[in-house]
């Protein structure tokens, strides 16, 4: 083979694994004045019935759009707080049937009863209360049982309150106070439930002199508030995240202090010993990649996505992760998950996307009209190695990492091959041949 044509053949190659990099995902349109918004939050009621935040530069075009055909058409919803207050919003999310709310960091909870056509603010037990602390959307937890809890730092006090409405935002109710240790003006509070009962809360106190840290105390709770523990004292940057995985694990995303790595902690004892996690491993070198926000379901899947396309998926409630090949290089902002199977994605310049595939291609893909043999994997995800079924014998097959390079070339002289994977580094690869191109996952 001559220069040319090798050079030839890798650049086909490459682009054949670029090309890649968004199979598994779909992407969603948006009407053409939002296609190039910043799409805050999302909010998935089923695949047809989607809700999303829009942001435009000018703050009469910002609003929270509604689509009910899986973004055929799109409607702007009838929301009384428009403008640079809809800026501050950060997250929708849904709560049951054509029940939806947002978190406002100025005016509290908004919530609607007929799927936006009316929004309403939340009026709290205590008004003085709920304006001067409640601006972080983790401040708020939302329970598959259709209890929306918060906590509502409360400066008048020197504490918060806990709060919790039963009737998907339109009316709250105060459980509990809390008592902030030590007791100075609190800046942040965090709250996540596991189910009814079970729940985790972060408060927060002034800096630690100048290093920018803080000190939080990790409450717990397992009757609904009614009583709680204080069952660790942390100190940290800032907490822009707190979610509990599971009966035993739990996620704190730190963003800071200044001039410090963003991190990512986790418990496997429900609030105590917190210990960093690994996930950072795999954008290191890239100062300006971080997540931005997690979601889990309440058994061992969990996803993380931020800036530069970045998509972070564990298997193990956050105990390691690995990275997807993402559909977008721009910034993601949210993550809904329906199933292990379905996800969505939204993030800047009009980016929503979901899979059905949990991110990874599952399609056997032939770059001839030969029609070649199905190829398949299994187990996939695997640990420790792969049987890989309908190979070509005689056919050079190149596996191929997240970044375009090939790490191992396979010729096997048989139509089905076991090989190991202790070799390699947990993440997606893609294995290719002339005639097939398909994905699989070492955990």
């Amino acid at each position: 083979m001559t220069l040319s044509a090798f050079i030839l053949s890798l650049l086909i190659l490459c682009i054949s694994i670029v090309s890649s990099y968004a199979d598994g995902w779909t992407r969603i349109s948006l009407p053409e004045q939002y296609q190039y918004s910043r799409i805050q939050s999302i909010a998935v009621r089923s695949p047809d019935s989607i809700m999303v935040m829009a942001f435009l530069p000018e703050d009469s075009a910002s609003c929270i759009l509604l689509t009910s055909d899986a973004g055929v058409s799109w409607t702007c919803t009838n929301t009384c707080w428009c403008g640079g207050y809809l800026n501050w919003a950060r997250q929708v999310r849904h709560v049951s049937e054509d029940n939806y709310v947002y978190y406002h960091p100025i005016g509290g909870c908004m919530y609607t009863t007929n799927s936006g056509n009316e929004w309403i603010h939340s009026d709290g037990p205590d008004d003085d209360c709920i304006h001067e602390g409640v601006h972080n959307p983790a401040s708020y937890s939302l329970t598959k049982y259709g209890q929306l809890w918060r906590i509502v730092d409360c400066e008048v006090r020197g504490g918060g309150s806990i709060q919790l409405s039963t009737d998907y935002g339109r009316s709250w109710e105060e459980v509990n106070q809390v008592s902030y240790i030590p007791d100075e003006i609190p800046n942040e509070s965090l709250i996540s439930m596991l189910d009814e009962q079970r729940g985790l809360a972060a408060v927060s106190v002034a800096g630690i002199g100048n290093t920018g840290f803080k000190s939080y105390g990790i409450l717990s709770t397992t009757n609904g508030w009614k009583d709680y523990q204080v069952v660790d004292t942390i100190q940290f940057g800032n907490i822009y995240q707190l979610l509990i995985v599971n009966d035993s694990n739990a996620l704190l995303y730190v963003l800071g202090p200044p001039n410090t790595a963003t991190k990512s902690y986790l418990t496997t004892s429900f609030g105590t010993d917190w210990r960093p996690i690994n996930e950072y491993h795999l954008i290191e070198g890239d100062s300006l990649s971080r997540i931005l926000q997690y979601e889990c379901l309440q058994d061992s899947l969990c996803i993380g996505v931020g800036t530069n396309g970045i998509i972070l998926q564990s298997l193990d409630a956050g105990a390691s992760w690995y990275q997807l090949i993402s559909p977008t290089q721009f910034k993601l902002n949210d993550v809904a998950i329906m199933n292990k199977q379905t996800v969505y994605i939204v993030g800047d310049s009009g980016t929503i996307y979901y899979t059905t595939t949990g991110g990874v291609s599952d399609v056997n893909e032939a770059t001839t009209h030969d029609n070649p043999s199905p190829l398949s994997i299994y187990p996939n995800p695997a640990d420790d190695a792969i049987t890989v079924r309908g190979m070509e014998p005689g056919t050079a097959y190149h596996v191929v990492d997240i970044l375009g390079q090939v790490v191992r070339t396979l010729l096997p002289d048989t139509s089905e091959l076991k090989f190991s994977l202790m070799d390699l580094p947990p993440g997606v690869y893609t294995l290719v041949s002339p005639l097939h191109r398909i994905q699989f996952i070492r955990r």
